[in-house]
């Protein structure tokens, strides 16, 4: 009887197990996949908000750190971009950091290989059009 008890008590446990794994399963975020449009919206918004911090550097004595006007003027911007709008800053800020980091391995390889193989490093890094 002791050992039928104990085999109840075991079963009930991992069924409680499986149903804690199935549930935080289900509560796992969702991971945000960007579309191609959302990419380019995002580097546009970059690129104008680089010639501001330019423009502000040109008539501002000193120094103008590029991450405290970043941080201090995206929120701005990012309202003229329909894709980007809803999106949290640190979203934008990684996926430009993921883009710029494939960008630098693609161009430090075809320094290496004096320019030769960039299309094929260009699909190995998933980005080629082909």
């Amino acid at each position: 009887m002791n050992e039928e008890l104990e085999k109840e008590v075991k079963k009930r446990l991992r069924s409680e197990k499986l149903t804690q794994k199935a549930l935080e399963k289900q509560l796992k975020p969702t991971r945000f996949l960007w579309s191609d449009s959302g990419i380019l919206e995002m580097l546009a918004m970059v690129r104008e908000l680089k010639h501001a911090h330019d423009e502000v550097e040109k008539v501002t004595p000193g120094f103008v750190a590029w991450t405290s006007f970043y941080d201090k003027h995206i929120c701005k911007r990012k309202l003229a971009y329909p894709e980007l709008m809803n999106l949290e800053d640190s979203m934008i800020q990684n996926k430009f950091k993921a883009l710029c980091a494939i960008v630098k391995r693609v161009r430090d390889l075809c320094e290496g290989t004096g320019g030769g193989g960039l299309h094929d490093q260009l699909e190995a890094e998933g980005v080629s059009l082909h």
